[in-house]
């Protein structure tokens, strides 16, 4: 297909009017900057409050109108512009790096400064913008918790808080709702980090003068005698771990081919040419390992991107360029949906395929993963450890796409380029709630694995029976877990299935005999029934207290061999001990037991809508399931607490389970 069409602007004509013209007026009638800014080079709020006010009566909290304040505030914020570009950048920069240390990040905030001051031919406003407002969203959460504990998720309404206007006033509020707020304002946060905004559109001087607000909100903090420490800021989001597992199934090698790719992308008839500025600049930052600078810049164009080719695929141009304050813009939740707004479906899957569409869900939606978009935008992620793995990532998608739609189905030249494309194809979702689920499962099945070396003293050593004897309460549920098998789940499945799962249930043998099964379920992960969202979540947390259960066992064996060892056990810990030792055989059959259920559960997921339409209702298979994970989370809770006579007789009630509830003999022997 023929790529996107640029277009002059993706601006609505309100929108554009009032942030190209009214927004871009000049200082008439605001020349002295005296009584814009103090000595100290803080907003004069009392001139400010005069000028917004004078002839406006209703609530600062309001969701009114905006134009005639954006045309009182733009002159202002002109005067500003030309006042800081005039002074020694030095002592500029001096002056109010100072202030913005109550923010989450002042490094970064006077590296803006910096490039504003310095930098004229650059995407250096949009980026500086993009970077200010996630950093001043998080900042201003953390001075709202010192007063309240609920803090709001959205900026334009912790920008209506009383908590910030005792602190801020009024005044300040409102400045910031007029550059940031309501749709019915500027809106710069939305319009940039949506990817609604040209180069140039915005100018450079809402960028200073945000920058000067924030030094300004500092010193009202100063003035209060409020201090925002580190010790009072929230804790960044960490997503190394989801940063890892991309790098273990992504192997594209991008930084080592950025500049193959740089010229593979500036040819590209996806891009949208008006953008192609912000594409360079994200890339120059890429090779310098900004690498938050670098994302910044690529999520946007990535999301206008596909809404141009969301609205071409789907017949809806209306939908490219931001929405009226009534409407919702288009943007990745929509675009990523598997139906449109009228209940049709989303031709766009279609057109981009399923392996790239598994990609931008894994980066943007899916709850387990990076949420990248949503982290960075809001200021949840720490600007200075942003994985160059996930800017990857952004880069292949574009890249991917582009030789998708761009090549008129012929193969790419270049084969670095080609060799991406096929892996983009591929690719199977890694953070999906299924690819989770299944990613667990083996790492318990090789977490009991570890269970056949536990460390332990000899049973001379310690004086005790380790074998299991016939007629002990633990041999029975033993037993009783086998016949669970053997009696609901030995008929309906194959001698050699039959054969590997009665292997399994022997407490101590190879739990990996159980994996090929597990691997072998082919589950697409590309729009799931909805229906199952309940299933999923419960087989998931069950497989997740088995993992506690068995990563409680090893720490426990451990540290109660080592105290064995040294001698430091007294006489009640030694009987709970020997307890402990003798419960593994029966503990390690009900996690087993659990572990079978998850594997036949999972097995027939592709027809779990079918299958409760013929037999028991879904809410009975959720009932016995809710059974199952009450049983993993009471061994849980009870290796915690050294309670292993319970964990027996628990297991032994556990398996009375499948006399009460038929369902999961039923869901196994539906057609």
């Amino acid at each position: 297909m023929e790529g996107v069409i640029s277009m002059e602007t993706y601006l609505s004509p309100s929108v554009h009017h009032l942030v190209c013209i009214v927004g871009s007026q000049e200082n008439h009638g605001v020349s002295n900057v005296d009584l814009i800014l103090d000595a100290r080079g803080f907003v004069q709020w009392t001139y400010l409050h005069k000028l917004l006010f004078e002839s406006y009566d209703g609530s600062w909290q309001e969701e009114v109108c905006f134009n005639d304040h954006v045309s009182r505030l733009a002159p202002v914020t002109k005067a500003v512009l030309d006042h800081i570009t005039q002074q020694d950048q030095a002592e500029v920069m001096e002056k109010y790096q100072e202030w913005w240390s109550w923010t989450s990040d002042a490094k970064t905030l006077a590296r803006c400064f910096e490039s504003l001051l310095t930098v004229s031919s650059s995407a250096c406003t949009e980026t500086s913008l993009l970077l200010a407002t996630a950093i001043l969203e998080r900042s201003l959460g953390n001075v709202f918790l010192l007063k309240n504990s609920n803090c709001p998720s959205l900026l334009k309404d912790l920008l209506v808080t009383d908590e910030l206007e005792k602190t801020f006033g009024e005044t300040a509020l409102f400045c910031l709702r007029i550059l940031l707020g309501p749709p019915t304002s500027l809106n710069l946060r939305n319009l940039l980090w949506h990817g609604f905004v040209n180069p140039s559109e915005i100018s450079k001087r809402y960028a200073v003068f945000l920058l000067v607000l924030v030094g300004s909100l500092g010193g009202i903090l100063e003035e209060q005698g409020i201090k925002v420490t580190s010790n009072s800021q929230r804790d960044f989001i960490d997503i190394t771990k989801q940063a890892s597992l991309v790098e273990a199934n992504f192997t594209a090698g991008v930084q080592d081919s950025i500049h193959e790719f740089e010229s593979f992308l500036l040819a590209s008839c996806v891009i949208p040419k008006n953008m192609v500025l912000f594409l360079t600049d994200a890339l120059e930052y890429f090779k310098h390992e900004r690498f938050s600078w670098s994302a910044a810049l690529l999520l946007p164009l990535l999301e206008s991107t596909l809404r141009q080719l969301y609205a071409k695929v789907n017949n809806c141009p209306e939908r490219v360029l931001t929405a009226e304050s009534a409407t919702l813009f288009t943007t990745f939740d929509e675009i990523l949906s598997n139906t449109l707004i009228d209940g049709s479906e989303n031709q766009l899957p279609f057109v981009v395929g399923e392996g790239l569409m598994e990609m931008l869900l894994d980066l943007l939606v899916y709850p387990d993963g990076p949420r990248l978009r949503d982290h960075l935008s809001h200021g949840e992620l720490d600007f200075h450890s942003i994985p160059s793995s996930l800017v990857s990532f952004i880069i292949t998608i574009l890249i991917s796409l582009s030789a998708k739609l761009c090549a008129r189905k012929k193969t790419p030249e270049n084969k670095v380029v080609r060799d991406l494309v096929v892996f983009c194809e591929s690719y199977q979702s890694v953070f999906h709630p299924f690819s989770y689920f299944i990613r667990d499962y083996i790492n318990i099945c090789e977490g009991l694995n570890s269970w056949l070396s536990l460390p332990q003293p000899s049973s001379q050593d310690l004086q005790y029976d380790k074998s299991v004897q016939n007629g002990t309460k633990e041999f029975k549920v033993i037993q009783n877990c086998k016949n669970v098998v053997i009696e609901v789940i030995g008929p309906v499945i194959d001698a050699d299935q039959r054969t590997d799962i009665l292997r399994f249930m022997e407490p101590f043998s190879d739990a990996l005999c159980i994996v090929p099964y597990c691997k072998a379920l082919e589950l697409k992960t590309l729009f799931r029934p909805k229906s199952e969202q309940h299933l999923v979540t419960i087989l998931h947390q069950i497989v997740q207290q088995c993992s506690t259960v068995s990563s409680n066992i090893c720490t426990i064996s451990s540290v109660r061999f080592d105290q064995w060892k040294t001698r430091q056990l007294r006489s009640r810990q030694r009987v709970n001990y020997i307890r402990f030792l003798q419960s593994i055989p029966c503990l390690s059959s009900g996690v087993r037991l659990v572990l079978v259920i998850l594997l036949f559960y999972t097995k027939r997921i592709n027809s779990w809508s079918d299958d409760t339409k013929k037999g028991p209702s879904a809410a009975a298979h959720i009932k016995f399931l809710k059974k199952v994970l009450q049983y993993s989370e009471n061994v849980s809770s009870l290796t915690e607490k050294n309670k292993w006579d319970e964990i027996v007789s628990l297991t032994e009630k556990f398996t009375d389970l499948f006399e009460k509830f038929s369902v999961f003999h039923e869901y196994l022997t539906a057609d």
